[in-house]
């Protein structure tokens, strides 16, 4: 005999509330408090309804937290991963959290709040790192068997979950582009300071080998993260690159107002690149040429590895590697 397919109706009868209650609470909406949330989730897994995502078994509420020392340069970045995550999160009634990780960010202290104030116990919400972390700090959530997933960083022989944009392939296709387009004397402004930036210089270098081109001093520019603001006391190299290579697409940005203050025209005088193909790109002018990868990809990878971390009983390392696509717009000339 086929058996009766559970409906909201069926669930809200059962807990003796409305069925637009069991939607909000299955959906959560905020107008539900997080008690009838946890009942009608229990009743409708007990009761076998079928349109709860898989995911949402296992997890209730995601952390996302960003290192303070992103937020300046590099927000946009992560905060448009962010709301990607979000936006597919919250559809599948998954609610997600932002917050700014200081310098003395505790992970216990941070755990025990979370139980404290949502009531939430390990096995109903997880947290996205986004960008660097260090070992002892992931280890720290590790041990407290805690679901974490770092995105956009990756360290070796760790039990971590790990989404890893591979910045060595981007930089490496970004320069392959320049060059193609006929660039040879071209310049790298990078902040040493993030730890992925290295990979994008390393693939920088290996295009101009594969080219032959021999990397020299002055194709390469050291800035910190709190420069990146203001290029006005940059000290350009004595011979001007044709095309200048930023890590980020807000650097980038902010090159390109300064240079265009003092005169210069992009891309006639010299062409300009960024990474992470963010929203910046299409507010330069001219509009920015960047490689990325599409935050909305991301948040789907995220989806994945939290599935598959939360359908394991053994922690075990896992990594996902995603390639950037070059975005071609306005500000690079062929010579």
């Amino acid at each position: 005999m086929k058996t009766k397919k559970t409906t909201m109706q069926d669930i809200a009868n059962k807990l003796n509330i409305s069925k637009v209650s069991v939607y909000k609470a299955l959906t959560n909406k905020q107008d539900v408090s997080e008690g009838l949330k946890k009942r009608v989730f229990n009743c409708a897994i007990k009761m076998n309804y079928k349109l709860i995502d898989p995911l949402t078994k296992n997890c209730r509420r995601v952390y996302y937290l960003i290192p303070k020392k992103f937020t300046k340069s590099t927000e946009q970045f992560y905060y448009g991963i962010f709301q990607a995550i979000s936006k597919l999160f919250t559809n599948i009634g998954i609610t997600v959290e932002h917050t700014i990780v200081n310098d003395d960010f505790s992970v216990k202290k941070f755990i025990n709040n979370i139980k404290t104030y949502h009531k939430d116990d390990l096995n109903n919400f997880a947290v996205l790192w986004a960008g660097y972390i260090e070992s002892t700090k992931l280890n720290e959530f590790l041990n407290l068997d805690v679901t974490i997933v770092c995105i956009d960083s990756y360290i070796q022989n760790s039990n971590g979950s790990f989404i890893y944009i591979d910045d060595y392939h981007a930089g490496y296709e970004i320069t392959k582009y320049l060059i193609e387009n006929g660039h040879k004397k071209i310049c790298f402004v990078i902040s040493p300071e993030v730890s992925t930036n290295m990979d994008k210089f390393f693939g920088f270098q290996k295009a101009l080998k594969e080219s032959n081109i021999p990397f020299t001093h002055d194709m390469h520019i050291d800035i910190s993260l709190g420069d990146m603001h203001n290029f006005s006391k940059l000290e350009l190299p004595d011979t001007l690159p044709t095309a200048f290579i930023f890590d980020s697409d807000l650097s980038a940005h902010n090159f390109m107002l300064t240079m265009t203050h003092q005169g210069y025209k992009i891309p006639e005088d010299f062409s300009v690149v960024g990474f992470d193909n963010t929203y910046v790109c299409e507010e330069t002018t001219p509009k920015l040429t960047s490689i990325g990868v599409s935050n909305d990809e991301i948040a789907s990878a995220v989806y994945k590895v939290l599935l598959k971390r939360l359908s394991s009983s053994i922690l075990k390392p896992y990594m996902l590697f995603l390639k950037s696509n070059i975005k071609i717009r306005d500000s690079v000339s062929k010579i």
